[in-house]
């Protein structure tokens, strides 16, 4: 009884130090974590790391992830039954340009037409709609260059008119 109770005693003690020894090798940080889940997305660290930070690591893994323009990448995913588009640039700040995507066909025919006189060799990448603190409610129009250039926000009212211009990248 002795020497069952000595060898269980010395087999706790070898269990514990091997998890004390060896237990963390082979085990990655979660710095290591970031940066292998980035590169197996195909995107900077600092935009994984900011959407993470967000939203959650499984929604990052099921975002459909896009270069825009030269330092921008873009995060869609599904939330709810909203189509969610997230900008973010490579050093990780969220543009405020996100949120709820919509059919460019929903945009007022306004909106269409100033799209087309006043942009051309841009194409519309997204159409957001929302409320905004800058321009009320209204649609947010994300263009991008044919060379991939140049990246801009146009702004319009609920009505369709034109608001403002932003130079994203």
């Amino acid at each position: 009884m002795k020497l069952t109770y000595f060898f269980t005693i010395r087999l706790i003690w070898a269990a514990l130090v091997t998890v004390l020894v060896f237990g963390g090798s082979g085990c990655r940080n979660d710095k290591e974590d970031v940066i292998q889940d980035a590169a197996d997305l195909q995107i900077p660290v600092g935009v994984y790391d900011a959407f993470v930070a967000k939203y959650s690591r499984e929604q990052a893994r099921q975002a459909a992830w896009t270069r825009v323009g030269n330092s921008i990448w873009e995060g869609r995913f599904i939330q709810g039954n909203d189509d969610i588009s997230e900008l973010i640039t490579e050093k990780g700040a969220f543009l405020q340009d996100s949120g709820r995507l919509i059919r460019g066909t929903d945009m007022p025919q306004q909106a269409y037409q100033y799209l087309n006189t006043a942009y051309q060799g841009y194409s519309v990448r997204q159409v957001y709609i929302g409320d905004t603190a800058q321009s009320g409610t209204g649609y947010r129009v994300l263009l991008v260059y044919n060379d991939n250039s140049r990246v801009k926000v146009v702004r319009f009212n609920s009505a369709g008119e034109f608001i403002r211009e932003d130079i994203i990248g």
